[in-house]
């Protein structure tokens, strides 16, 4: 009970207090909760499995970079002469996985580079990758590594809260140095590259074409 409680009448007006939340960062994942919980297609039952039942990882027996000896030349060029077994051990561990993979390590043990090794793998093998973070600096510092490598990519979020050595990469950007932009021009640009964006709820820019 409030010691002092807020009157409904009020100068002889009576109010009606009403609490909306409608703010997209509290919404959506709630959409998205429930959109899980509800829907029955095989890949929601599949997410629920891993997600709510934490269903095991499922590995294929191949090992690709035992079998191209070329990629593994690849990922050197991010790990130098002086490979970490563990890293390597680390990108041989997702690119077999079939659903997930999990890779944990405390800071400064070379996750970061170890991702962007993996993504410019996947690049050589035509593979399509989305990348996404909560945070801006997190995105920017695996998109850093692979610019040193020249792998083609397309950063999606606001162009203020990206690296300044990365703009010219963004969306905003590209689509305001061409003057006519169709439908095919779009999605042939996705396709291109490797689309990275920072999972920022609170973004809800669009773009008409």
């Amino acid at each position: 009970k409030m010691e002092n409680p807020l009157s409904t009448d009020y100068l002889g007006y009576e109010f009606d207090f009403r609490l909306m939340i409608t703010n997209s960062i509290s919404f959506l994942p709630i959409s998205f909760l429930t959109h899980l919980f509800t829907d029955k297609t095989d890949h929601s039952v599949s997410l629920r499995n891993i997600i709510i039942d934490y269903k095991s990882p499922i590995f294929s027996d191949n090992n690709i970079l035992e079998m191209d000896s070329n990629l593994l030349q690849t990922i050197t060029k991010f790990f130098g002469s002086t490979m970490d077994t563990p890293h390597i051990s680390a990108i041989e561990h997702c690119i077999r996985a079939q659903d997930y993979a999990l890779l944990w390590g405390l800071p400064g043990t070379g996750k970061t580079t170890t991702v962007a090794a993996l993504l410019y793998l996947l690049h050589a093998l035509n593979k399509t990758v989305l990348v996404t973070s909560h945070t801006n600096a997190a995105v920017d510092n695996i998109l850093l590594k692979l610019l040193e490598f020249n792998v083609p990519f397309l950063r999606i979020g606001k162009i203020n809260s990206v690296h300044s050595d990365l703009k010219q990469h963004t969306l905003d950007y590209i689509l305001g140095t061409k003057k006519e932009w169709n439908l095919e021009d779009f999605k042939d640009l996705i396709q291109k590259h490797v689309e990275n964006f920072c999972h920022n709820l609170s973004w809800s820019e669009k773009y008409n074409f």
